[in-house]
């Protein structure tokens, strides 16, 4: 019988609180976190967009407003689509755009949906947990 793949651990991604004007906490990370974190949200946008042309109950999913998972965005609750492009669409427009409290725990919920859509690649995304930290960590 199969067993199935041990879950790996997370990726842990330190987040240092930014000074803003801004009434929303926002974070800095370093930029191999960002990278990750951003590479991973557009590939899985991509390909989950493209295969949801193809699957109307996917769609509807992919689709389907959450406000109780999600934070409300510009123009009401958000989906799991929405929230994803909203944050990527955010750092396109402005490339020192960070992350907001209220994108945390979301975004730890997506990484568990990309984890486990991906897990069978040769080398395959990590969930991740974000730690808060006051001061920046020396590698």
């Amino acid at each position: 019988m199969l067993q199935p793949r041990p879950r790996p651990e997370p990726r842990t991604v330190t987040i240092l609180p930014r000074v803003t004007a801004a009434r929303t906490q926002y974070y800095d990370m370093s930029d191999a976190d960002t990278a990750y974190i951003y590479d991973w949200l557009i590939r899985f946008l991509a390909d989950l967009t493209e295969l949801a042309t193809h699957d109307e109950e996917l769609r509807r999913e992919w689709f389907r407003r959450q406000p109780r998972r999600y934070p409300k965005g510009t123009r009401g609750p958000n989906s799991t689509a929405s929230m994803i492009a909203g944050i990527i669409a955010a750092r396109l427009a402005n490339p020192k755009h960070n992350i907001s409290e209220p994108q945390l725990e979301p975004l730890e919920h997506i990484f568990d949906m990309i984890e486990t859509l991906y897990d069978d690649l040769d080398a395959p995304p990590q969930r991740i947990v974000f730690r808060k930290s006051l001061f920046e960590e020396s590698t």
